[in-house]
């Protein structure tokens, strides 16, 4: 078994280690295939 220990991987942006440290990046994340329907606008 992983002995209770969880890897949090880490950051897509600065590449922190995220089990050592915290980054001050925002942590969300974008799916640029959806981008275009931000400007989608329902009548």
């Amino acid at each position: 078994m992983d002995g209770g220990l969880q890897f949090r991987g880490l950051c897509p942006k600065c590449g922190a280690n995220l089990n050592a440290e915290t980054c001050g990046c925002d942590t969300e994340v974008e799916d640029d295939r959806f981008a275009v329907l931000k400007n989608l606008k329902i009548e």
